[in-house]
């Protein structure tokens, strides 16, 4: 190889990876969670979507106060919008809260919990995902910072 192929080889080299690096930063949206960003939780008592620190383990104190044996009510909801991006119509695909030695999730439907890594729990989690997808929306949101 001569001088000018090693020089146009390392130019190439160099703007490939500086165009992945702005590639990768145009793909961190600001609606995705991050330390101290916003995400979506759920009050049981009143079925209702509310927005705390998104790095809070659930449970989680609701808006509506504790549930009617004195815990904590809110439990994080994992919400999906359309691609059309608009904010105010999304939907819950399913519900969390975290216990020792891992979680429980739910369809926010019929609230029923069971273990988030037991056959069952894929399965739920599986079948929730596909009816927020089968009705358009079809990824994951985060609550905006205002």
């Amino acid at each position: 190889m001569n001088k000018k192929n090693i020089i146009g080889l390392t130019i190439s080299i160099i703007l490939i990876v500086l165009a992945a690096i702005f590639y990768k930063g145009l793909s961190k949206s600001n609606n995705r969670p991050g330390d101290n960003e916003l995400g979506y939780y759920f009050d049981l008592n009143t079925r209702e979507l509310f927005v705390r620190d998104g790095t809070m383990r659930p449970p989680i104190d609701a808006p509506s106060g504790a549930d009617e044996d004195g815990n904590p009510a809110g439990v994080r909801a994992y919400v999906y919008g359309k691609a059309t991006g608009d904010a105010d119509d999304i939907e819950i695909a399913f519900l969390e809260y975290e216990v020792p030695g891992g979680a429980m999730i739910s369809d926010p439907e019929v609230i029923k919990w069971v273990s988030a890594t037991s056959v069952n729990g894929t399965r739920l989690r599986q079948s929730c995902v596909r009816r927020c997808i089968g009705q358009g929306y079809t990824e994951r949101v985060y609550p905006r910072s205002q």
